[in-house]
């Protein structure tokens, strides 16, 4: 079983995909199309936010928020 915190592998050469390059020979800051990794990156960030989403917004906040309105 792999190790859950590991990107997972989608391909035979065991996930290492090459980026486009750029003229000047840097990887691509194109979005990958992977839909495996899309999914283990939505989760690894569920996983780490949920619990923090879930906490009561602190009272000083909601007052900064309530003058801003």
């Amino acid at each position: 079983m792999p190790n859950k915190r590991s990107r997972p592998s989608s391909d035979a050469d065991g996930g290492q995909k090459k980026r486009p390059r750029t003229k000047d020979g840097k990887a691509s800051a194109a979005r990958d199309e992977d839909p495996l990794f899309d999914e283990w990156l939505r989760d690894e960030l569920t996983e780490l936010y949920a619990p923090v989403l879930k906490e009561p917004i602190p009272d000083e906040m909601m007052d900064i928020i309530k003058k801003h309105r």
